[in-house]
């Protein structure tokens, strides 16, 4: 915990390629453990444990060398405790922990569903979705968490023009993202697939492969209320982005598995994340037409100066 939550003050004071070098390490450190640990020395679960807490340590060593040099704009000061700031932090930070909180629900829910409707041959396929849904996830989740300290920062300041194109460049990389993702899960479904299961497995590929391609248009949406949500916490609105992870990841997702489940059958399962998704977007943007839309796209012209501004911070 102490790794990840000095990773993300790390990108806020302006070092992003430090946060990705620190978690990058620890990475390929976990990898080697691992193998030391699990296969040379033969410790089992145990090894795993220490080859993850030793690389995470390594990682929170390398953070914590950071905020003790001069480079850094962030550092370690006497505190008094403040309810205020603490309720406020608490507040924005709602959202972000329904959704790693709901995340097992979710899934214990779809297994279950899937166990009872389809059986083992299910499962394996959830997994294999999972884990490109997890990939996918994850490089949303990394341009969300790009964009909100631009947006809290430009915010903070009130500086309007700046803190909308951020946003408007998060949208813009989704929309790419998200098409892209999309693409690969539909052309490469069967590659993709098979780097998981036996190609004698036939029955089990053949399904997997089907049930990717149902599932693949959730691609193309959950990045923008990942977006959206990040922008609504960046600019102190946790209760919107609330709303938005309480929907996707469990009330709403929760019911479109229910009603898909008794509408299609076991294909309704595949079926309700993108459902879920498009309910969850309705919400979102339902939100942003009728409280930002119209202050931060049509009373917010950028002039020059700003573009050149924004520009050269982008540079430094």
């Amino acid at each position: 915990m102490l790794s990840y939550y000095m990773e993300v003050l790390v990108k806020v004071d302006g070092f992003p390629k430090l946060a990705t070098i620190g978690v990058c390490t620890a990475a390929v450190c976990n990898i080697v453990l691992d193998y030391i640990f699990v296969i040379k020395l033969g410790f089992g679960v145990k090894g795993a444990a220490y080859a993850t807490g030793l690389s995470q340590m390594f990682s929170a060593t390398l953070f914590f060398i950071h905020f003790l040099g001069k480079k850094s704009k962030l550092g370690f000061v006497k505190f008094k405790v403040d309810f205020s700031t603490i309720k406020r932090a608490f507040l924005v930070g709602i959202p972000d922990f329904i959704t790693e909180l709901s995340t097992g629900i979710t899934i214990f829910m779809f297994n279950r569903t899937i166990l009872l409707l389809i059986g083992e041959i299910g499962v394996v396929t959830y997994t294999v979705i999972s884990y490109v849904n997890t990939m996918i996830l994850m490089t949303m989740i990394a341009v969300s968490q790009g964009m909100q300290p631009l947006v809290s920062y430009n915010y903070g300041k009130g500086d309007k023009a700046s803190f909308t194109y951020y946003f408007k460049l998060a949208v813009k990389t989704i929309g790419i993202l998200s098409l892209a993702a999309y693409a690969v899960s539909i052309i490469f479904a069967e590659p993709i697939s098979r780097f998981f299961i036996d190609k004698e497995e036939v029955e089990l590929l053949s399904y997997s492969v089907k049930s990717l391609r149902i599932y693949a248009p959730a691609f193309l949406i959950l990045g923008f209320n990942i977006v959206l949500s990040g922008f609504y916490s960046a600019v102190e609105k946790p209760k919107y982005a609330m709303i938005i992870s309480l929907g996707r990841g469990l009330i709403i997702i929760a019911a479109s598995l229910f009603t898909m489940v008794n509408i299609f059958g076991d294909t309704g399962i595949w079926i309700s994340t993108t459902v879920s998704e498009i309910i969850c977007l309705v919400v979102s943007v339902t939100i942003f037409m009728k409280y930002f839309f119209k202050d931060l796209f049509l009373n917010n012209k950028l002039s020059a100066n700003t573009k050149m501004k924004i520009i050269e911070d982008i540079e430094d």
